[in-house]
């Protein structure tokens, strides 16, 4: 499953920043520096060649992120093949599993770690990564988790399979984690989004939207009425 980025702006609004912020996702499918075969590594994970390396640090640095969410890494050392120290900080989780969760941080930006959020981690499954990210004088509370995969019964409330058992015991500390940063914080509708696909592949979020000033405010409307809704 796709890693789940959750964004929050605390406390208050984000102030112009004269340039965008660019946040990506990247599931790096088994990435570790281990020997093929080394315990916790299933029979068909190579690992990956320094010309493989080479290449996922090429995408990287094409890809210029300030933030990048990452998901099923075998910690630091694993991530600083991907990610150079002297581009990007790095947080991960502190599992002990292969596929770990982490956000790899522009080198400039300061940020605050927070406690993973471990109730995702039943049966050996990854803990959400938990950083505030300061931005002037405001916060953006990020939290990348990577969420069991395997769930394709409908509806998922009913359905008994293992995977949709996992997933489902999952929502609810994800719920409960949001609901705590809305409590300690003030929920604000900004600008309209709009995403651009590449090969149906999210390439870049631009706010706000080429779009006209009434249906943009309709739009902030909706939300607010759904941010007060969900008190």
């Amino acid at each position: 499953m796709k890693t789940v980025l959750i964004l929050l702006a605390l406390l208050a609004p984000l102030p112009a920043l004269g340039a965008e912020l660019k946040i990506a996702t990247w599931n790096l499918n088994w990435l570790t520096t281990r020997p093929e075969g080394a315990p916790g590594l299933p029979a068909d994970v190579k690992p990956r060649s320094d010309a493989d390396l080479a290449l996922l640090a090429g995408y990287a640095k094409d890809l210029n992120a300030d933030v990048v969410a990452i998901e099923e890494v075998d910690g630091f050392q694993a991530a600083s093949k991907v990610f150079s120290h002297d581009l990007y900080s790095i947080h991960m989780t502190r599992d002990h599993v292969v596929q770990r969760v982490g956000i790899a941080v522009r080198r400039g930006l300061h940020y605050d770690i927070n406690p993973d959020l471990t109730a995702l981690s039943d049966h050996y499954l990854r803990s959400g990564a938990d950083i505030t990210l300061h931005l002037g004088t405001s916060q953006l509370r990020i939290l990348a988790v990577h969420l069991k995969k395997g769930c394709r019964d409908i509806p998922m409330p009913r359905a008994v399979s293992r995977s949709c058992t996992e997933l489902r015991a999952q929502i609810g500390p994800l719920a409960d984690w949001i609901a705590a940063r809305s409590a300690d914080g003030q929920v604000e509708c900004f600008d309209v989004t709009e995403n651009e696909h590449r090969e149906h592949i999210l390439k870049t979020s631009r706010a706000p939207a080429a779009i006209p000033d009434t249906l943009a405010t309709q739009a902030r409307d909706v939300a607010q009425r759904i941010a007060n809704a969900l008190n």
